[in-house]
């Protein structure tokens, strides 16, 4: 068996294999003995058929396929082992010559595979192309150094009242009211609403809670219900900014219809003695500095958080890797699949979300390719990353081991 390799673009070699007639010859021996095995005739116990009798029985061309197929798969795995190469996926496989001595005619056994004078002949010749793991370059990763913000980890005291008064508010209790809603109130409500003349689905609820003035709902919408009873209906246009997250609905008008089921208004208490002990504290200084420390600890998570990604940022600009296409491939659905579990945990169609946002599969898939690479690439360097560090890159804590050593190595 002769190989040679052809390294081409994005990771991918070419692997050029040809098997001679008297290797070949001992494929199609293996061929038959594996046919040989399960084999039944009348007269014969299974497995002890004759091999003439199966050759006449079968066909030639019937061994001579099933050689083939284990000429190309012996071969190509001693190709690999040969050239050292690792593949990331599948090859595709081509067949440029296939021919064996005597086809067609049933060959004595000691010459039933090729004939002897043509033992040194190509009987096989054919290529795969496929991608293999690629090559990774990177500049100095032990000394990236990360610009930190000097007021990242400081929390104000307009911070902490805002968390005071989220804590207040959800102490509040509800009392109902007989009077017109007005900024604060807590109503629910059944709404429906249509865009551009067309009635949606995921715009419409019953039983949907809203406090208002929380910002809930998109712009202008909390606004419309004030002043309205319970029982009343509005209906209302509003047009969507310029800005909005979903781009199909942007600047474009919606009409709603909005029916107030229950009106209640929110008791929010003081900040006394019982709302300090409800909190598990005995002053008002010591839940303020829980708070503060709290905040601070939040502060830190999310800066450490930050920090790594910036190292990795940093580094994925030191870095050349040459990904192969069926990398990025594979990673692309991986990230649609997960996408598609995630609705489907809420039970939210999947051909209903892409009907919504106007996108097909593909056009998801397109805009998924820019993350993939990115996931691909991290995996890539820290792994490597893993090895030169002694440490293990398959362990569970392995990734968490690396982004450890790269933080010390960013902060000397």
């Amino acid at each position: 068996m002769k190989s040679t390799i052809t390294k081409k673009p994005k990771s991918s070699v070419e692997l050029s294999v040809t098997v001679l007639a008297s290797e070949m010859a001992e494929f199609f021996n293996q061929a038959l003995k594996e046919v040989q095995k399960d084999f039944a005739l009348e007269g014969f116990r299974k497995g002890n058929v004759p091999e003439d009798l199966i050759l006449k029985n079968t066909g030639r061309q019937y061994i001579e396929a099933q050689s083939l197929d284990i000429a190309v798969q012996e071969s190509y795995v001693t190709a690999l082992k040969e050239h050292k190469l690792n593949p990331v996926a599948q090859p595709k496989i081509d067949i440029k010559k296939f021919k064996v001595v005597g086809v067609g005619h049933i060959q004595p056994v000691e010459t039933r595979g090729v004939a002897s004078v043509l033992d040194d002949q190509p009987a096989l010749e054919y290529t795969a192309q496929l991608d293999v793991f690629p090559e990774i370059e990177i500049h100095d990763y032990k000394n990236v150094k990360i610009k930190k913000d000097p007021k990242a980890l400081e929390v104000t005291q307009s911070e902490i009242e805002k968390v005071f008064d989220h804590l207040r508010k959800q102490r509040a209790k509800l009392e109902t009211i007989d009077r017109p809603l007005k900024i604060g109130d807590w109503a629910e409500i059944n709404f429906e609403g249509s865009l551009e003349g067309v009635a949606r689905d995921d715009m419409k609820s019953n039983n949907y809670p809203i406090i208002l003035g929380e910002s809930q709902m998109i712009p202008g919408f909390e606004e419309q219900l004030i002043g309205l009873k319970k029982g009343d209906t509005k209906k209302f246009p509003i047009i969507f900014s310029k800005d909005y997250h979903q781009e199909n609905f942007r600047k474009k008008r919606a009409e709603f219809e909005v029916t107030i089921i229950d009106t209640k208004e929110r008791i929010i208490p003081e900040i006394d003695d019982k709302f300090i002990k409800d909190l598990g504290h005995d002053k008002l200084e010591d839940l303020s500095v829980a708070i503060k420390d709290s905040l601070k600890q939040e502060k830190e998570t999310v800066a450490h958080t930050k920090l790594e990604n910036d190292i990795l940022d940093e580094i994925l600009k030191r870095t050349r890797i040459d990904l192969p296409e069926s990398l990025v491939e594979q990673e692309v659905d991986r990230m649609l699949v997960e996408s598609k579990d995630r609705l489907a945990k809420v039970n939210f169609d999947w051909q209903r979300y892409l009907d919504q946002i106007k996108k097909t599969e593909e056009d998801l898939k397109k805009e998924m390719r820019n993350a993939a690479e990115k996931n691909i690439k991290v995996g890539l360097i820290l792994g490597k990353i893993a090895t030169e560090e002694g440490i293990d890159p398959t362990a569970k804590d392995g990734a968490h081991k690396v982004m450890e050593k790269l933080v010390e190595y960013a902060r000397n």
